[in-house]
């Protein structure tokens, strides 16, 4: 299991996510009595999971969009017509969700995470969705953010239409912020969008 973060004895080290192992929890809705024509929903229904899926941001393997005086803009890719846009201006970090039509600012930058200090990001984003047979279909992403050596976990719910930081934790806080994190992805699937930019909790 790589984790999110690890924490070295004097800070927090920059860290490697190549994978979280976590079990697949069924989604599938309760179809007690249902009848036999319903019997292919309900085997459809069965096979679906809730996983994750993993995708990196290292510049080094995204294509630079934009570059000017201390700014630069890169097309990261991503999953299921998702692509993932990063910004580093002033050596501060944003993301951004794109879809084929639009670009959804997660506003990372907006100076809530470091008290606007310069930040980074991390190499990988996690994405948490529904798998169905050969289709996933993902509902959120975690990726992490380091300011002034302390690491968050940014938890974003996503959609063609809307997407948003969700909460937003300090890895020094919380004993198992990989586990949190995801547990807040999964909840974020069927919750709104907070109304405002979440503080680091």
């Amino acid at each position: 299991m790589t984790y999110l973060f690890k924490f070295a004895p004097s800070f927090i080290a920059v860290a490697s996510i190549l994978s979280i192992g976590c079990s697949a929890t069924d989604v599938a809705s309760d179809n007690e009595g249902a009848s036999v024509e319903d019997g292919v929903a309900e085997t459809s229904s069965a096979l679906q999971s809730i996983d994750s899926k993993f995708t990196s941001i290292k510049p080094q393997g995204c294509t630079k969009l934009e570059e000017g005086p201390a700014y630069v803009k890169f097309d990261c890719g991503g999953l299921a017509g998702y692509r993932i846009i990063t910004e580093d201006a002033d050596l501060r970090a944003n993301v951004q969700v794109a879809t084929a039509t639009k670009e959804m600012d997660l506003n990372v930058w907006s100076g809530k995470i470091g008290n606007g200090g310069f930040t980074s990001l991390g190499d990988t984003v996690d994405w948490r969705g529904v798998v169905n047979g050969t289709t996933f279909t993902p509902f959120a992403i975690t990726f992490r953010v380091t300011s002034q050596n302390v690491q968050y976990l940014v938890v974003s719910k996503i959609s063609k239409t809307q997407s948003c930081q969700f909460k937003v934790f300090n890895a020094s806080k919380h004993p198992d912020a990989n586990t949190l994190a995801r547990q807040t992805a999964d909840a974020a699937r069927t919750a709104a969008c907070p109304t405002s930019i979440p503080d680091p909790e």
